[in-house]
């Protein structure tokens, strides 16, 4: 089901990434983080080519990637990640900062 995503809502770019993060985000909870890290990337990429690309929904992919990597024991991958997340949101209004996995796990400091 995941395959038939490629090329799907193609006219809304934003839906598209939304399914690939929806998708991504079951493979991390369920501990596939094999699975999760290239789904949540391209929901990554299509959201960032998007014209539409807001700072809150691409910290959340990154927050969302960064758990898949610290779920597969990517600790520096994940770090970089929240780091860049954090940058987003600096100056964005009612950002909530507390959820990225940086601020939860202290071995990423």
């Amino acid at each position: 089901a995941v395959e038939g995503l490629d090329g799907a809502f193609e006219e809304d770019p934003v839906v598209r990434a939304e399914l690939y993060a929806a998708a991504g985000t079951v493979y991390r909870n369920l501990g596939l983080s094999d699975r999760a890290i290239p789904l949540l990337d391209r929901a990554l990429a299509v959201r960032r080519s998007s014209a539409s690309s807001d700072p809150r929904g691409v910290a959340e992919l990154l927050n969302a990637l960064a758990d898949a990597h610290l779920l597969a024991g990517h600790h520096e991958t994940a770090r970089r990640l929240c780091e860049r997340g954090l940058e987003l949101l600096e100056g964005v209004s009612g950002a909530d900062v507390a959820r990225l996995p940086a601020i939860r796990h202290p071995e990423l400091h």
